[in-house]
């Protein structure tokens, strides 16, 4: 809609698609809780002592955590998985996730 009203039709820039993938991911995440019952609460994390440490979406179920960091890049770098691996030693018992464009499948131990 805001790319409408400033009259930009085209496809969505590399400064764009950041956000664009981020807030598709929070609607299919927002929709799973609700109808599925997923987790009970979600937020986004970034401790404030942090200067660059932040993840996208941080799920709670009980005990346990999903960490979610989302790239809208072809490539992870294993740089890019720090916040999450920081974020899942500190809670103990957290999954954490990579959402990216790339083909490849990341286990874990790859973030």
């Amino acid at each position: 809609m805001p790319r409408a009203l400033k009259k930009q039709f085209g496809p969505p820039g590399p400064e764009e698609s950041g956000h664009l993938l981020e807030g598709w991911i929070a609607g299919l995440l927002r929709a799973y809780r609700d109808y599925r019952g997923l987790f009970d609460e979600w937020w986004y994390w970034a401790p404030a002592e942090a200067n660059r440490t932040e993840v996208d979406f941080l799920l709670r179920r009980d005990d346990r955590h999903v960490a979610i960091e989302v790239k809208a890049k072809e490539r992870w770098r294993g740089e890019e998985g720090t916040s999450l691996n920081e974020l899942a030693a500190s809670l103990g018992k957290t999954r954490a996730l990579a959402v990216y464009l790339g083909s490849a499948a990341l286990k874990d131990r790859d973030l």
